[in-house]
Protein backbone atom coordinates (compact mmCIF):
# COMPACT_ATOMS: atom_id res chain seq x y z
CA UNK A 1 0.00 0.00 0.00
CA UNK A 2 3.18 2.63 1.18
CA UNK A 3 4.63 2.20 -2.51
CA UNK A 4 1.40 2.14 -4.47
CA UNK A 5 1.09 5.63 -2.14
CA UNK A 6 4.34 6.62 -3.23
CA UNK A 7 3.61 6.32 -7.11
CA UNK A 8 0.28 7.90 -7.19
CA UNK A 9 0.97 10.83 -4.64
CA UNK A 10 3.72 12.52 -6.97
CA UNK A 11 1.64 11.97 -10.33
CA UNK A 12 -1.41 13.45 -8.73
CA UNK A 13 0.78 16.65 -7.50
CA UNK A 14 1.91 16.94 -10.72
CA UNK A 15 -1.20 16.39 -12.67
CA UNK A 16 -2.50 19.49 -10.58
CA UNK A 17 0.68 21.62 -10.89
CA UNK A 18 0.59 21.17 -14.74
CA UNK A 19 -3.64 22.12 -14.51
CA UNK A 20 -2.40 25.29 -13.27
CA UNK A 21 -3.10 28.84 -15.55
CA UNK A 22 -0.60 28.91 -18.06
CA UNK A 23 -0.26 32.34 -19.46
CA UNK A 24 3.21 32.52 -21.86
CA UNK A 25 4.25 35.03 -24.69
CA UNK A 26 1.71 34.55 -28.34
CA UNK A 27 5.82 33.12 -29.57
CA UNK A 28 8.63 33.05 -27.86
CA UNK A 29 9.99 35.50 -30.08
CA UNK A 30 7.70 37.84 -30.62
CA UNK A 31 8.86 41.59 -29.72
CA UNK A 32 7.02 44.90 -28.94
CA UNK A 33 8.48 46.93 -31.65
CA UNK A 34 6.49 50.17 -30.46
CA UNK A 35 8.12 52.24 -27.92
CA UNK A 36 7.06 51.69 -24.10
CA UNK A 37 5.69 55.07 -22.49
CA UNK A 38 8.60 56.04 -19.95
CA UNK A 39 9.23 54.94 -16.18
CA UNK A 40 8.11 52.07 -16.98
CA UNK A 41 7.98 48.35 -18.31
CA UNK A 42 5.60 46.99 -21.23
CA UNK A 43 4.80 43.72 -21.89
CA UNK A 44 2.55 41.61 -24.53
CA UNK A 45 0.85 38.23 -22.60
CA UNK A 46 -1.67 35.53 -24.22
CA UNK A 47 -4.00 33.45 -22.04
CA UNK A 48 -4.12 30.23 -23.65
CA UNK A 49 -7.94 28.53 -23.80
CA UNK A 50 -9.45 31.58 -22.42
CA UNK A 51 -11.86 34.39 -23.37
CA UNK A 52 -12.92 37.21 -21.94
CA UNK A 53 -16.39 37.44 -19.65
CA UNK A 54 -17.17 40.93 -19.38
CA UNK A 55 -19.07 42.49 -16.19
CA UNK A 56 -20.51 45.29 -14.48
CA UNK A 57 -20.14 45.76 -10.68
CA UNK A 58 -23.03 46.72 -8.48
CA UNK A 59 -22.09 50.72 -9.60
CA UNK A 60 -22.36 49.87 -13.37
CA UNK A 61 -18.50 49.71 -14.09
CA UNK A 62 -17.40 47.60 -16.50
CA UNK A 63 -14.36 44.29 -15.46
CA UNK A 64 -13.75 41.24 -16.95
CA UNK A 65 -12.50 38.04 -16.07
CA UNK A 66 -11.02 34.95 -18.07
CA UNK A 67 -13.32 32.17 -18.42
CA UNK A 68 -12.11 28.72 -19.99
CA UNK A 69 -12.65 28.37 -23.66
CA UNK A 70 -10.66 25.76 -25.88
CA UNK A 71 -9.44 27.88 -28.86
CA UNK A 72 -9.79 31.00 -27.82
CA UNK A 73 -6.93 32.97 -26.16
CA UNK A 74 -7.13 36.89 -24.28
CA UNK A 75 -4.04 39.00 -25.49
CA UNK A 76 -3.27 41.39 -22.92
CA UNK A 77 -0.12 44.30 -23.30
CA UNK A 78 0.11 45.78 -20.30
CA UNK A 79 2.09 49.36 -19.37
CA UNK A 80 3.30 49.24 -15.43
CA UNK A 81 5.00 52.25 -14.21
CA UNK A 82 8.08 51.87 -11.99
CA UNK A 83 6.97 52.64 -8.49
CA UNK A 84 9.03 55.61 -6.50
CA UNK A 85 9.77 53.53 -3.05
CA UNK A 86 9.18 57.30 -0.86
CA UNK A 87 5.72 57.66 -2.20
CA UNK A 88 3.33 54.52 -1.36
CA UNK A 89 0.67 55.39 -3.67
CA UNK A 90 2.81 55.79 -6.51
CA UNK A 91 1.52 53.46 -9.01
CA UNK A 92 0.06 53.32 -12.31
CA UNK A 93 -0.51 50.79 -15.10
CA UNK A 94 -2.91 50.76 -18.39
CA UNK A 95 -3.49 47.61 -19.91
CA UNK A 96 -5.80 46.63 -22.94
CA UNK A 97 -7.41 42.74 -23.59
CA UNK A 98 -8.90 41.14 -26.44
CA UNK A 99 -10.16 38.25 -27.75
CA UNK A 100 -9.47 35.73 -30.45
CA UNK A 101 -9.03 32.33 -31.85
CA UNK A 102 -5.81 30.99 -31.66
CA UNK A 103 -4.40 31.89 -35.06
CA UNK A 104 -5.98 35.54 -35.02
CA UNK A 105 -7.92 34.47 -38.01
CA UNK A 106 -10.16 36.89 -37.09
CA UNK A 107 -8.08 40.04 -36.81
CA UNK A 108 -6.07 38.97 -39.86
CA UNK A 109 -9.65 38.41 -41.72
CA UNK A 110 -10.04 42.51 -40.91
CA UNK A 111 -12.80 41.87 -38.11
CA UNK A 112 -12.25 44.20 -35.02
CA UNK A 113 -11.95 42.52 -31.48
CA UNK A 114 -13.78 44.26 -28.78
CA UNK A 115 -10.74 45.76 -27.01
CA UNK A 116 -10.99 46.80 -23.42
CA UNK A 117 -8.72 49.29 -21.70
CA UNK A 118 -8.28 49.34 -18.18
CA UNK A 119 -5.97 51.79 -16.14
CA UNK A 120 -5.36 50.97 -12.43
CA UNK A 121 -4.05 54.24 -10.06
CA UNK A 122 -4.55 55.91 -7.63
CA UNK A 123 -6.44 59.00 -9.54
CA UNK A 124 -9.65 60.86 -9.43
CA UNK A 125 -12.19 59.69 -12.03
CA UNK A 126 -9.94 58.02 -14.42
CA UNK A 127 -9.38 54.11 -13.21
CA UNK A 128 -11.45 51.95 -14.71
CA UNK A 129 -12.37 49.45 -16.90
CA UNK A 130 -13.57 50.91 -20.47
CA UNK A 131 -14.66 49.62 -24.08
CA UNK A 132 -12.05 50.60 -26.72
CA UNK A 133 -14.76 51.94 -28.91
CA UNK A 134 -13.11 53.18 -32.25
CA UNK A 135 -9.63 51.21 -31.81
CA UNK A 136 -8.34 49.50 -34.83
CA UNK A 137 -6.61 46.26 -34.40
CA UNK A 138 -4.61 44.82 -37.91
CA UNK A 139 -2.66 41.81 -38.43
CA UNK A 140 -0.21 42.49 -41.58
CA UNK A 141 2.94 40.39 -42.09
CA UNK A 142 2.98 38.90 -38.73
CA UNK A 143 3.08 42.10 -37.12
CA UNK A 144 -0.20 43.05 -35.16
CA UNK A 145 -0.70 46.36 -34.66
CA UNK A 146 -3.17 48.47 -32.08
CA UNK A 147 -4.07 51.75 -32.24
CA UNK A 148 -5.81 52.97 -29.02
CA UNK A 149 -8.22 56.47 -29.30
CA UNK A 150 -7.91 58.66 -26.38
CA UNK A 151 -9.82 57.00 -23.57
CA UNK A 152 -8.89 58.93 -20.64
CA UNK A 153 -7.05 61.96 -19.83
CA UNK A 154 -3.00 61.97 -20.35
CA UNK A 155 -3.36 58.07 -21.73
CA UNK A 156 0.16 56.72 -22.04
CA UNK A 157 -0.53 53.83 -24.38
CA UNK A 158 -1.87 55.10 -27.98
CA UNK A 159 -0.15 52.51 -30.43
CA UNK A 160 1.12 49.17 -30.45
CA UNK A 161 3.36 46.92 -32.50
CA UNK A 162 4.44 43.45 -32.07
CA UNK A 163 6.09 41.60 -34.77
CA UNK A 164 6.02 37.84 -34.64
CA UNK A 165 8.57 35.49 -36.07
Amino acid sequence: MKKIFSIVLPVLLFACASQKDSTAVLNSKSTIESQCPPQGKCAITIHKDKSLLVKTDDFNKLYYEYAHAPGKVVVTYAYNKTKNPDYQDDFYNEEFAFESDVNLSNIKAGMMPDIYFTVNCFCRGKQGTYKAEGAEVVMIDNKLHIVLPQIVDNQLTKEVIVSFK
